[in-house]
């Protein structure tokens, strides 16, 4: 039924689906990283350091025509990857390199390189506190091993202490391990730790110091997948256990489940259906028996594995329909996306097709945790006959897939598949090589899922009704400009901007919050809570009125016109400030008018008019009341004049 070989059907279906409509892309560049359009290069890597450095390594050609090993990064704030840096002399048959970091960013590269025929494992480390990169260091023959025997398929490992383990297949079929206690030393002498299994293809992960390895049996040692444990209490390696399955074996992932526990991927093909093969054990245990996760009538193929929390996975493989390959051409094929979940407490639950095999509009090339507790899926599609790459996240709560965001122009050689891994806020880099422009280049991304950071957060504890009250917030982002930063006050009002201020009308406790939201979409919120109270009721003044008698005023009419004038004889030691109100009423209104009080030839007076608004008859006399906190009440009637 299959009509192509295994190795050539597996290369091309991870990029043989068709195009897919995507979500507001979250990409932040999309570089060749090469650095001359002449130059050629393959098999990179990426990881993030603590700090959100993305470090990129790959083999590519240089000016001398040589392959070389070089490297680059990207910090947030970044506009463009760093011009490439070589790591290693120029050699023949340069193996694809590994990267490892350590918790002071300390980043280590290794590869294979051939000097005088023979090949051997290389290092070198990009200190940090210089920005320097140390003298390659070459391993030695392993005791044990063959002389000279060729190495390659290096794997780089750090511990939370900063010890590193360097492992790597050598000629004859043997898994090798090295450990330093510093990065930047010499490496001792590797150990075999394969035991005389046959093997290739090592993978391996660091749990709290100790180190799983798995590789791929080599069919002078069945068919399948065998183990090794470093123990980092005893020092020791433990005796290595194979997995034997029908079919040859292709190991394609080993991560850590999140509960101190270990799970690898691998699918075989016995004929005439592939299985995609899970092999896991919780902490402390012994590994249980390979599960066929898919146990379905398709050919199943590229099984990858993420954790979802507390010992629970979610498993992805590609469900193949060999039958609709049309005259033999690959990309023809019909391919969907299936996932199963297992439960640490509920065992295997059912089996879900993200994307139909009759369908099939993206496959997951990766599955990538991410912190939030949701999983990033690198996906790759075709679009106007470019394989792209995208990305997809699986919604934690409901188990939905969005549509794949794909990077724009990006496109994937067939022989290989990208390379991916996220930081510490969620944010995942992407790196891959292409054929696009008719020669092997390097490229990088990064897909902001990281959200913004929301920091100096100043709410009062308290606050009155009436009063303005200010709040302000500090809202950035590694990757992306921010779209908006927006309060909700708690009483049903809002207001945008890092700074705004806010009158609350009603006593109460108010939760006051804030949501900063980036270019990319993500949110981060953050909360205070405000008391508000009535203001204090204004005190009330008792105190005696600075004069010794009431005033003596004179209050004359003169038409419309009451002219006043007062005098207010003060205790000793009080000055003369303030002012006297006066008032009287005639025909119905009354008026009022305000004294001013100043120091006028030595006495404290008053002086001013009220203004009526008819003219009272000659024999109309007006009461008027002179009152005030700086003199006594009084009230006399006018005289003419």
């Amino acid at each position: 039924m299959r009509t192509r070989p295994l190795a050539t059907l597996i290369a091309t279906l991870l990029a043989a689906f068709a195009a897919s409509s995507a979500s507001a892309a979250p990409w932040v560049g999309g570089e060749e990283l090469l650095g001359d359009p002449d130059h050629q290069g393959g098999g990179v890597t990426v990881r993030f350091d603590g700090g959100g450095t993305a470090h990129a390594a790959w083999i590519g050609e240089g000016d001398d025509a040589a392959s070389h090993v070089y490297s680059s990064r990207r910090s947030p704030g970044d506009t463009s990857w760093s011009a490439r840096e070589e790591i290693s002399g120029p050699g023949a048959a340069l193996g694809n390199p590994a990267i490892t970091v350590s918790a002071s960013n300390d980043v280590t590269v290794a590869w294979s390189r051939t000097v005088g025929g023979v090949t051997k494992i290389e290092t070198s480390t990009r200190l940090a506190a210089t920005g320097e990169w140390t003298s390659t260091d070459r391993l030695s023959d392993t005791p044990g091993g063959n002389n000279g025997a060729e190495s390659t398929d290096p794997v780089l490992l750090t511990d939370r202490s900063g010890v590193q383990t360097l492992i790597w297949r050598e000629y004859g079929g043997h898994v090798v391990a090295a450990r330093r206690a510093g990065q930047g030393g010499q490496w001792p002498a590797g150990e075999i730790v394969s035991g005389s299994l046959a093997v290739s293809n090592p993978r391996a992960i660091v749990d709290d110091g100790d180190i799983t390895v798995a590789f791929t049996l080599d069919s002078g040692s069945g068919s399948g997948i065998g183990t090794t444990t470093y123990d980092s209490s005893q020092s020791t390696w433990s005796v290595p256990e194979s997995f034997s399955k029908p079919g040859g074996a292709a190991l394609l992932k080993l991560v850590s489940d999140g509960a101190g526990g270990q799970v690898a991927t691998w699918f075989a093909d016995p004929g005439p259906d592939a299985a995609a093969w899970v092999l896991r054990r919780s902490a402390g245990s012994s590994w249980d028996a390979p599960v066929d996760a898919a146990s379905d009538d398709w050919f199943d193929v590229a099984p990858s594995v993420a954790p979802l929390g507390g010992g629970d996975l979610l498993v992805s493989w590609l469900a193949v329909d060999l039958n609709s390959i049309v005259n033999n051409d690959l990309l023809t094929v019909h391919a969907g996306t299936s996932t199963r979940i297992f439960s640490a407490s509920g065992g295997w639950g059912e089996l879900q097709q993200v994307t139909p095999v009759a369908d099939a509009s993206w496959g997951l090339a990766d599955l990538v945790p991410l912190p939030s507790g949701a999983i990033a899926g690198v996906a790759q599609t075709r679009v106007t006959g470019a394989r792209g790459i995208g990305i997809t996240v699986r919604d934690s709560a409901t188990g939905a897939w969005a549509d794949p965001a794909p990077i724009p122009g990006s496109s994937v050689d067939l022989s290989s598949t990208p390379v991916s891994q996220s930081d510490l806020k969620g944010n995942v880099a992407i790196a891959w090589t292409s054929t696009a422009s008719g020669r092997y280049s390097v490229h990088a991304a990064i897909a902001d899922f990281g959200p913004p950071q929301v920091s100096a957060l100043s709410v009062p504890d308290q606050a009155t009704t009436g009063e303005e009250v200010p709040v302000s917030a500090e809202a950035s982002d590694d990757w992306s400009e921010m779209r908006s930063v927006r309060w909700d006050f708690g009483d049903g009002t809002s207001a945008t901007g890092e700074s705004p201020s806010h009158t609350f009308a009603a006593t109460g406790e108010y939760r006051v919050s804030v949501t900063a939201t980036d270019a990319a979409g993500n949110s981060a919120t953050r909360s205070s809570v405000v008391s508000v109270t009535d203001p204090p009721a204004p005190a009330v003044r008792n105190d005696p009125p600075p004069v010794v008698t009431p005033p003596l005023i004179e209050a004359r009419l003169s038409g419309r016109t009451i002219t006043l004038n007062a005098k207010l004889a003060l205790k000793k030691g009080k000055r003369c400030s303030g002012s006297v109100k006066a008032t009287t009423a005639f025909g119905g209104k009354t008026y009022k008018t305000t004294l001013r009080l100043s120091t006028k030839n030595g006495a404290c007076r008053a002086t001013g008019t009220i203004k009526l608004k008819k003219t009272p008859s000659l024999r109309t006399k007006l009461r008027v009341t002179v009152s005030g906190a700086q003199a006594k009440s009084r009230t006399l009637t006018t005289r003419r004049g």
